[in-house]
């Protein structure tokens, strides 16, 4: 039964060519006179969402997430399969892989009414056994990497050496290659390489030792960069807002409430900005919009103080916190790596050149409330 449920997995597709295509287009439609780096992050932050989409109910997502993306750089293509071949590999507990796993199979093929639980706990324990090495592989040490590495398969691997193109109709953007920053994977469809075998242990020694990469590219004149980096703290996220709305109503805020809680967080994720920075912003500028304040029903309509204050420019809370996720993802961009975040967007956000400090703590704050039982373990 295992095997019917991972065919189907394979056929319900997150990412391939002409998704990226699509993705890629849509930008350009839509961002025509936005510059290339901030393109190439518009791009970035759509791809990692189609694939937080499908992991986002799992332990260990985050981690998960750098693997498939792993993968992505190297096959230009993800599919359900693949999230259950790195869940598996990255869970620890065969009852928590079984639980997990049993519902991302139901939510995403006809397996919806058969109970799978048992099976899958026989697959999970199968797979953390030993494995004989084979002949070909004797020399080579058990990296226990994903089989998509595995050099001895001689289906995986077919297009491991290709360039992870983004194809569009724009000439602009087409046949740019990848590069690893320090690693390259180039297409060289005139050539044959001898030395295949070794290339594919180098690549995933790299992998293995880098233990983390992420998709932000950089559109340049003839590459598109991969940075390695950590996962963007700065971006937008799942996470439990209960907690963020105990945090809150204990300070007595306005913030806290649904009606008002919920339109920052919608505001945030059209801007791919993490939540806590707005609700961050809004608490360091009103003293958290206390509910007794005697104008807590003006201020909450602009808590940011957009185009200077709430008092000259009182509209909904809908309008400014629009308006301030958008200015924050502005001033953010291009900001020097050794700079902290909100000291960057202090430049021009406000007069007040302290204002980051406060900010930041609030913000700091707010993150560890909001951690999840699992965040913590």
């Amino acid at each position: 039964m295992i095997k019917k449920i991972r065919n189907d997995l394979k056929e319900k597709i997150i990412v391939d060519k002409f998704i990226i295509k699509k993705i890629r287009k849509d930008i350009e439609k839509e961002n025509e006179n936005m510059d290339k780096k901030a393109k190439a992050f518009l791009f970035s932050n759509e791809i990692k969402k189609l694939c937080n989409q499908e992991i986002k109910d799992f332990k260990y997502k985050d981690e998960i997430l750098k693997e498939l993306l792993n993968k992505l750089i190297i096959e230009n293509k993800l599919d359900c399969d693949d999230v259950y071949d790195k869940v598996l590999n990255r869970y620890e507990n065969d009852d928590e892989f079984s639980l997990d796993m049993s519902n991302f199979i139901r939510k995403n093929t006809e397996f919806k009414n058969i109970k799978i639980e048992d099976e899958l706990k026989i697959n999970f324990n199968r797979s953390k056994m030993p494995k004989k090495i084979s002949k070909e592989n004797k020399n080579i040490v058990d990296l226990r990497i994903d089989k998509e590495y595995d050099i001895s398969n001689k289906k995986s691997n077919k297009n491991f050496s290709n360039d992870f193109r983004y194809e569009n109709t724009n000439d602009d953007f087409d046949n740019k290659k990848l590069d690893l920053k320090t690693f390259y994977v180039q297409n060289k469809p005139d050539k044959k390489y001898e030395l295949k075998n070794l290339i594919l242990v180098a690549i995933s020694i790299f992998i293995v030792i880098s233990g983390f990469i992420l998709i932000k590219p950089l559109y340049m004149k003839d590459d598109i960069i991969i940075e390695i980096d950590e996962i963007d703290p700065y971006e937008y996220k799942e996470f439990d807002h209960e907690k963020l709305k105990i945090f809150l109503k204990e300070k007595e805020s306005l913030l806290a409430q649904d009606i008002y809680f919920n339109q920052i967080i919608s505001a945030s994720k059209k801007k791919n900005l993490n939540p806590i920075i707005l609700f961050a912003i809004a608490s360091h500028e009103q003293g958290y919009v206390k509910e007794d304040h005697p104008d807590a029903k003006q201020i909450i309509n602009n808590p940011f103080n957009v185009f200077y204050s709430w008092k000259k420019y009182n509209t909904s809370l809908e309008d400014s916190s629009t308006i301030a996720a958008r200015t924050v993802y502005n001033l953010s961009l291009n900001r020097p790596k050794e700079v902290d975040y909100f000291k960057w967007i202090n430049r021009k956000y406000a007069q007040d050149q302290n204002w980051h400090k406060g900010v930041s703590w609030i913000f700091n704050k707010m993150e560890e409330v909001i951690k999840t039982d699992k965040e913590e373990k």
